[in-house]
C-alpha cells in the first residue's frame, strides 16, 4: 500500500514545485541573475611580436622611435615641456587598442623600472597609446642607459 501511494505523492509534489519559470522569475525579483558561463576556456591572443629588423632611430626635436625604416614607429619617447617649462617624456606607443582602454608601460633600465601609465589616444588595430613622465623624477632620469 505503501509503494502505490509513494508514487503518486512524488509525481504531486513535483508538480507543486516552482517551474524553472517561477524559480527564474522569483530570483529576479529578488535581484538575483544566472548567467551561463562556457564551459571552454577561450584561446589566448598571442602577444604582438617585434618585427624584424625594427631598429632605434633619432627623432628630430629630442626624441627616439622604435621601428622599422619607412612606417610608422611603433614605440616613440619624445621630450616634451609645460607651460611652466617642466621637461616631461611622452610615449606614443602604436598597438592595437580599444577604445577607454588604460594600462601601464614599464620601461627598465640601469637596474630601475619606470611605470608609465597610458590611454588610448586613438582605437583600431593599429591604435595609439599615450602617456607622460616628469623627465626629473628619479625614475624617469634612471631609465637612461640600460
Amino acid at each position: 500500500m505503501l509503494i502505490r501511494w509513494s508514487v503518486p505523492l512524488l509525481l504531486t509534489l513535483a508538480a507543486c514545485a516552482p517551474s524553472g519559470g517561477d524559480q527564474a522569475k522569483q530570483e529576479a525579483d529578488k535581484g538575483v541573475i544566472r548567467i551561463a558561463l562556457p564551459s571552454e576556456t577561450a584561446p589566448l591572443e598571442a602577444p604582438p611580436q617585434q618585427p624584424e629588423g625594427a631598429v632605434w632611430s633619432l627623432r628630430g626635436g629630442g626624441g627616439v622611435a622604435f621601428g622599422l625604416a619607412g612606417q610608422p614607429p611603433l614605440l616613440e619617447i619624445t621630450c616634451t615641456h609645460t607651460a611652466d617649462g617642466t621637461a616631461r617624456l611622452r610615449f606614443t606607443r602604436r598597438a592595437r587598442a580599444e577604445a577607454g582602454a588604460q594600462a601601464l608601460l614599464a620601461v627598465e633600465g640601469n637596474g630601475h623600472v619606470a611605470r608609465v601609465a597610458v590611454n588610448v589616444t586613438r582605437a583600431g588595430d593599429p591604435g595609439e597609446w599615450q602617456g607622460e613622465i616628469n623627465a626629473a623624477k628619479e625614475t624617469a632620469g634612471s631609465i637612461k642607459g640600460g
